[in-house]
């Protein structure tokens, strides 16, 4: 969030595109607990940048991956194709999935995703 500022729950980015989430308020009275289609939203007041919800999905993804890889350090007799199984399940899998989107991702994003399949590979090489 270098390029990003925080106020009054508000985020304000110079950069990328913007999501807009109407806050929460008092349930609505005339809410009938079906959604309809509209033709006018109002009261859009507060901005989240797309580069904080992929940053929290960068997130998300990295840290369980790091603790597979860990564990899997620990692990005694495992033969090299149970190591690459366990590796493309727990690691792979879902670096992948994360990277599914990355248009317009910042390169510190990427580099962390990166950082765990760099990390993959220096236990496949030691193992």
């Amino acid at each position: 969030m270098a390029d990003s500022q925080l106020t009054a729950g508000k985020s304000v980015t110079n950069r990328g595109p913007m999501v807009l989430v109407r806050p929460l308020s008092a349930p609505n009275p005339n809410y009938s607990g079906t959604n309809q289609p509209v033709s006018l939203v109002r009261d859009l007041t507060s901005y989240i940048s797309l580069d904080v919800i992929m940053q929290m999905h960068v997130i998300t993804t990295v840290r369980p991956c790091f603790s597979a890889l860990w564990q899997l350090h620990g692990v005694q007799r495992l033969s090299q194709h149970a190591l690459l199984t366990f590796i493309r399940a727990l690691v792979v899998s879902k670096v992948d999935y994360c990277c599914s989107m990355p248009v317009g991702v910042c390169d510190q994003l990427l580099d962390r995703l990166q950082s765990v399949l760099n990390a993959a590979a220096c236990l496949i090489e030691a193992f």
